[in-house]
């Protein structure tokens, strides 16, 4: 999943990214990877909230578990704010 990872950071670099303008579309799927439930991931999905992006190393699954226990304390609104893991 790593490689996945970079691969992303990778597609994202080589974008001409502007500031203040969306990000480009982005579908993974199949062997690049996709979500929980095996349906493809789309970029477009999250759009319209804030997202946590969450790098969870699965020999390192603990590590992130004080910020998540502190964001759940804020007691956010779910249909302003989420999160998304990468693993």
């Amino acid at each position: 999943m790593k490689s996945l990872f970079l691969l992303f950071l990778t597609t994202v670099a080589l974008c001409a990214l502007e500031i203040g303008k969306p990000l480009p579309k982005l579908t993974l799927s199949g062997d690049e990877g996709g979500t929980i439930d095996g349906s493809a991931f789309d970029s477009d999905t999250p759009r319209g909230k804030v997202h946590i992006i969450f790098y969870v190393d699965p020999d390192e699954k603990d590590l992130n578990n004080a910020f998540s226990d502190a964001l759940k304390a804020e007691n956010l609104d779910r249909s302003r704010y989420a999160s998304v893991a990468v693993i």
